[in-house]
């Protein structure tokens, strides 16, 4: 796969563009094919900077399909996940992928991501910093992470419950008299169509579709592990 900038030169330049002109010091560039936007990030409430942050940006190959790669470079956030940074990478969690349809849908410009997962999460770091709590909540790590988020927007920590509502959700459609998801042996029409119908208006296809393999290849990885004790 070519590149964002290389794929869609037009679109790359006016996202750009847009980030620099409200965001001076912040500058991009592209070496080795890779696009990368790095400088300081003021972080503001209202019109007031409360706080600022050295980072870097980096658009992987399939980006926008992909997140951004976000590092904090100026050395003040620890690397540790109750810092929310993956501590062998450096790399900062801004976002629980499961959760871009709600934070930064698809087709959301690059400036939409800077103005609000990433903006929200260098708040939280600089309030975090202070001693105060992380403003907006926050999750746990790894698989534990997607149980808890799905648990608030499925009313089930169940894995296999979890499994079979994302593939409801990821289907080109779903019908009445299938066994709903929640495990409860009752069909659909019978239980949670109108959820299931509800996030489909909601959740696209193709996150739905994302979002399942990553959890069933979280749920292999952890069968795994046991199986190898």
């Amino acid at each position: 796969m070519k590149p964002w900038h290389v794929r869609d030169p037009h679109t790359y330049a006016l996202d750009i563009a847009e980030v620099e002109a409200k965001y001076p010091l912040l500058h991009a560039s592209i070496r080795n094919d890779v696009s990368r936007i790095a400088g300081t990030l003021p972080i503001r409430e209202g019109t007031a900077e409360v706080d600022h942050f050295l980072v870097e940006i980096n658009l992987p190959v399939g980006y926008p399909n992909e997140l951004p790669i976000v590092r904090e470079i100026g050395g003040r956030i620890p690397h540790a996940l109750d810092r929310h940074v993956i501590p062998s990478s450096g790399e900062c969690c801004v976002l629980l992928p499961d959760q871009r349809w709600e934070l930064w849908p698809r087709g959301s410009s690059l400036l939409a991501y800077i103005d609000g997962p990433l903006r929200n999460y260098f708040l939280g770091q600089a309030l975090v910093e202070r001693g105060d709590p992380w403003p907006f909540g926050e999750w746990a790590h790894g698989l534990q992470a997607k149980l808890d988020y799905y648990n608030g927007l499925l009313g089930t920590d169940n894995q296999q419950a979890i499994l079979q509502y994302l593939r409801a959700l990821e289907a080109k459609q779903v019908e009445g008299h299938w066994e709903c998801p929640c495990l409860s042996g009752r069909r659909l029409r019978d239980c949670h169509f109108t959820l299931v119908r509800d996030l489909r208006g909601k959740i696209p296809q193709e996150d739905a579709r994302h979002a399942l393999r990553r959890f069933a290849a979280d749920l292999k990885l952890l069968n795994d592990r046991a199986q190898a004790k």
